[in-house]
This record gives C-alpha cells, structure tokens and sequence, in this order.
C-alpha cells in the first residue's frame, strides 16, 4: 500500500469537499473532534493549504 498517500491525494483532487461530505466524515471518525488541518475549512473551499503546501 505504498501509494495509498498518492491514491488519497489524487481522488480528493477530483472530487470537491463540498460533495463528499468531508468535514462530517472526518468528525465522524475522530469522535467528534475535528482534524486541526481541517477544522477550519469551509465546505466549498477545494483543498487545504496545511494539507497539500506548494
């Protein structure tokens, strides 16, 4: 599974938060407690600075 990280980043790049839910899903899965690379992320925003930096 050593492209799992590219896998990740290449389906997130094709596919807007907004229509996956993301933000929820992330919740979801830390119990509630949001990620703090993403918990500051707007639904329509595509990626995250802190996640994917130049």
């Amino acid at each position: 599974m050593a492209n799992a990280a590219e896998n990740v980043v290449d389906f997130l790049l094709k596919n807007p938060f907004h229509s996956l839910g993301y933000t929820e899903k992330v919740q979801i899965k830390s119990e509630g407690r949001p990620l703090p690379e993403i918990s500051f992320m707007k639904k329509d925003e595509k990626l995250s600075p802190l996640l994917f930096p130049d």
